[in-house]
């Protein structure tokens, strides 16, 4: 890893330096106990997925993760089994199912309309500059919470607590990456502090989201269906977590990126504002 990164440049764009020359197919060894393959084409990494879904699925998750993955009974960190199939079952057929998600509709459009209008008042205190990425976050928090607990959930307390707890998660995470290549570094003191620290992560978790489970919830929501199925209310709690620590960051990404790209193309504008002031005439 220090051979990688010792030009200075981000993992993922040494990474991406390295496709270039060695091909989108390439195994890099970090130490001599085991390869990494890494996989840099669209279209590998689809057939890859599939054809080597159990081999990804049967992958041992770094001790640092564990805290916040109820003992690896979620959807990303269980084999493929029965308790595997029935969380996804729940959360395909019912909470991000197509009846649920028209549910959301009206609500996704005034979520819009508010983190707009949130960012012309940073705009307007700050010269015009705005940093999109935090708000954008809270708004996928927002979407994320209803399809947990059902469309008339809001709690900004909630939110904000959410928000704080994925940024933790990840950053404690980010730890696992050394015991995937050097196991024994799992006695290093850092390493330990970083699974002190997941463990009060859980336990706030354990209370922020225990708070709504307590309450009526909707027959429609993923809570209302984990809950129904008698799973220990730890997995209930980390499976609607995992689609927060999923969800927020990845989708804010992928956001920030679509917004950079339109900023930078002088012809998708051109055709999209027409249209956003027909939409406003509309309203």
């Amino acid at each position: 890893m220090h051979q990688i990164l010792k030009g200075g440049d981000p993992f993922h764009v040494a990474i991406n330096k390295l496709a270039q020359v060695y091909g989108p197919l390439m195994t890099v060894w970090f130490g001599t106990r085991q390869p990494t393959i890494i996989v840099s084409d669209h279209n590998l990494v689809w057939e890859v997925l599939v054809s080597k879904s159990a081999d990804y699925a049967a992958r041992e998750i770094p001790i640092t993760l564990k805290p916040s993955l109820a003992d690896f009974r979620t959807i990303v960190s269980s084999n493929a089994g029965p308790l595997w199939h029935s969380l996804r079952r729940g959360l395909q057929n019912g909470a991000i199912g197509p009846h649920s998600l028209s549910l959301q509709a009206p609500f996704q459009e005034s979520d819009m309309a508010q983190m707009i209008n949130n960012m012309i008042k940073e705009a307007n205190l700050n010269g015009g500059v705005v940093k999109p990425f935090p708000h954008i976050r809270r708004a996928i928090i927002k979407l994320l919470a209803r399809i947990c607990f059902g469309c008339d959930f809001s709690d900004e307390e909630f939110d904000a607590t959410m928000d704080f707890m994925v940024e933790e998660a990840l950053r404690y995470s980010d730890d696992s990456r050394i015991l995937d290549t050097f196991p024994p570094a799992r006695f290093l003191p850092s390493v330990k502090r970083a699974v002190m620290q997941m463990e009060k992560v859980k336990l706030r978790l354990m209370e922020c989201i225990g708070r709504p489970l307590d309450s009526p919830l909707p027959p429609t929501c993923y809570a209302h269906f984990l809950l129904s199925q008698s799973f220990p209310r730890e997995v209930a709690i980390f499976s609607i977590f995992e689609l927060f620590l999923l969800g927020v960051d990845s989708t804010g990404s992928t956001t920030m990126w679509g917004l950079g790209l339109l900023m930078q193309n002088q012809e998708a504008q051109q055709k999209l504002y027409p249209r956003d002031k027909r939409a406003r005439r509309l309203q």
